[in-house]
C-alpha cells in the first residue's frame, strides 16, 4: 500500500513538474498566458513524462542501492532521492528564467512546493511538518531582509530560498545562500578585473544559488 501511495505521489509531483516546465518556458520567452492555459499546452504531457522518468529513476535507484528492491518494485521510504531530483530540476529551470528575465515566477515555486509536500507526506516523513513551519519562519525573515535592503537582495531570491527551507530545512538553505554569495563575489571580481564591468552591474542571483546547491551537494558526497 505504501509503495502505491509513493508511486501516486511521484506521478502527481511529475505532473506538477511538467507545469513548472511550461511556466518556465513561457517566462523565458516573455509570454504572459493565463494560468488555465497550461492545460492546453502541448508541452505539458511531454514535460510531465520527462519529470516522471527522472523522479521515478531516482526513487528506484535509491531503493536498489539500499537493498530495497522486492518483486521489481522499490520498498517504501526512498522518496528523498526523488525530492532531491525535483529540487535540482526546479533550480535549473529558475536559473534559466532568472538569467534571462531577472524574475522568479511564483507559479513555479508553488508547483515545486506542492510536489515536495506530496512526496514528503507519502514518504511518511514525520519531520516535514516541522520543516515546513521552520521554513515558513525563515522565509518571512528573508522577506524582511529583502525589504530592509530595498532590492539589493531580491524578493524572488528570498521566496526561492524560503520555499527551499520549507522542504529541505532552513540550515540547508542558509548553506546554499552562503556558497552562492561566495561564488557571486568571485564572479564579480572576475568581471571587474577582466571584463571591465562596473561595480554597479547587476547579476542574476538564482544561477549562483543553483551553482551553490550543486557545490554543496557534491561536497556532501565526498564526506
Amino acid at each position: 500500500m505504501e509503495v502505491l501511495l509513493e508511486g501516486a505521489a511521484l506521478a502527481a509531483a511529475a505532473f506538477l513538474g511538467g507545469m513548472e516546465t511550461v511556466f518556465s518556458i513561457w517566462a523565458f520567452e516573455g509570454k504572459k498566458e493565463a494560468f488555465n492555459q497550461v492545460w492546453n499546452s502541448r508541452l505539458l504531457c511531454g514535460s510531465a513524462a520527462v519529470w516522471l522518468i527522472l523522479l521515478a529513476g531516482a526513487w528506484y535507484g535509491a531503493a536498489a542501492a539500499g537493498g530495497g528492491i522486492s518483486r521489481l518494485l522499490p520498498q517504501p521510504g526512498y522518496l528523498t532521492s526523488a525530492r532531491i531530483m525535483a529540487l535540482f530540476l526546479t533550480y535549473i529551470l529558475l536559473a534559466a528564467v532568472d538569467g534571462r528575465r531577472r524574475i522568479v515566477p511564483d507559479r513555479i515555486l508553488a508547483c515545486y512546493l506542492a510536489g515536495q509536500l506530496l512526496m514528503a507526506a507519502a514518504g511518511m516523513d514525520d519531520g516535514w511538518i516541522r520543516c515546513l513551519i521552520e521554513g515558513t519562519v525563515f522565509a518571512l525573515f528573508l522577506a524582511a531582509v529583502s525589504w530592509l535592503l530595498k532590492g539589493r537582495f531580491g524578493m524572488g531570491d528570498a521566496k526561492l530560498l524560503g520555499v527551499t527551507a520549507m522542504t529541505a530545512g532552513w540550515m540547508y538553505s542558509l548553506q546554499v545562500l552562503f556558497t552562492a554569495m561566495a561564488l557571486a563575489f568571485l564572479a564579480g571580481v572576475w568581471l571587474l578585473l577582466f571584463r571591465k564591468m562596473s561595480a554597479k552591474t547587476e547579476m542574476p542571483f538564482v544561477p549562483f544559488l543553483a551553482a551553490g546547491m550543486a557545490v554543496h551537494f557534491f561536497m556532501l558526497l565526498k564526506l
